[in-house]
């Protein structure tokens, strides 16, 4: 498994995390090596090190989870990297964690995530040939929704036979009685709003401070609790600074908590037990799952979303369905070689 793995805190991280743990359990007779030897960092010697480490292991089959600019220079190490494991004839699996559709690429996404230089129609193309090659090295490429399915199918133009669609893991989590929970929190007796995970622009918290303002939402408490992601940019300062600005001009100090760190299991567990509603109000066309959303219906919340393409299914399932459903996925690629 190639991935970015706790300690480092990032979704992708979590989501390996748990996988693996169950696949392990399920399948004792594996073994499942975790190669993630500073993937976050902008070091170009880490592809070399890595396929040192797979030759040395020879694996049966080489699992990459893959999410935009997660591995170093806006993640062009990993193609020679899958090049050379498919010339040396590994069977590899891509899960793609988020899948770009082709309109969403403006000049405003690309500034988004930190690409202002070279034209907007260079920048497009080369995002639609990285993933199409990254598919295209691929035995298997895993989505979490059937909408991520449809775009590479009709938009990146790859096979249907290559695509699988095996939903995002739901965590289960003992849920706290919801008084208790608040009387943790020290709410008891609100109505509590909850907008968690990072802490950026797309995420469109400020609407969430805002809805404090309206009818629905009078006497509601909210709470936003995450950390800024790990590759923080001036915008993400800006942002948390706009939030907590904003907070202050409508007045709202005393009904607005901010936990600006990341929530290990024990605060999710508070958290989302307390929660009455939880918020969602994302901003930019990415299709993909959302590990808020899967955790939110884990533990049965009201869940209020945008409109974007990422809520219009739902992608969560047992962990041990998404295991059951990636062995055969395996099964597959191994037969194959």
């Amino acid at each position: 498994m190639v991935s970015t793995y706790p300690p480092t805190r990032c979704g992708v991280a979590y989501y390996t995390k748990e996988l693996v743990s169950t696949l392990r359990s399920m399948c004792k007779s594996a073994q499942i090596l975790v190669l993630s030897d500073r993937l976050t960092k902008n070091d170009p010697s880490y592809p070399f090190l890595l396929l040192k480490r797979i030759i040395k292991n020879r694996p049966s089959i080489i699992h990459i989870q893959h999410e935009y600019l997660m591995y170093g220079f806006y993640g062009v190490p990993l193609l020679p990297f899958t090049a050379i494991l498919r010339f040396l004839g590994y069977p590899i699996v891509v899960t793609l964690h988020s899948v770009i559709p082709v309109q969403a690429m403006d000049k405003k996404f690309f500034h988004r995530y930190g690409l202002p230089f070279l034209p907007v129609p260079a920048k497009k193309t080369a995002v639609i040939l990285f993933t199409k090659l990254m598919c295209m090295l691929s035995f298997a490429v895993i989505v979490h929704t059937k909408i991520c399915e449809r775009i590479l199918r009709e938009q990146y133009h790859i096979g249907e036979a290559k695509v699988h669609v095996v939903r995002h893991g739901r965590r289960s989590f003992k849920i706290i009685p919801k008084e208790e929970a608040k009387q943790r929190l020290k709410l008891a007796g609100t109505n509590i709003l909850l907008c968690a995970g990072f802490v950026k622009p797309d995420k469109g918290f400020e609407k969430a401070i805002e809805a404090l303002k309206t009818p629905e939402f009078d006497g509601y408490n909210l709470i936003i609790a995450g950390a800024k992601p790990f590759k923080v940019t001036l915008l993400e300062n800006q942002y948390v600074d706009y939030l907590h600005r904003l907070t202050r001009n409508l007045g709202l100090e005393n009904r607005v908590t901010f936990i600006e760190r990341f929530l290990d299991e024990e605060e999710l567990q508070i958290l989302f037990s307390a929660a009455d509603v939880v918020y969602l109000p994302y901003k930019y066309e990415i299709a993909g799952a959302s590990g808020i959303y899967c955790l939110a219906r884990g533990f049965g919340k009201r869940i209020i979303t945008s409109n974007v393409t990422r809520f219009s299914e739902d992608c969560s399932s047992e962990w041990n369905i998404v295991a059951n459903e990636l062995l055969n996925v395996y099964s597959k690629c191994a037969y194959r070689r």
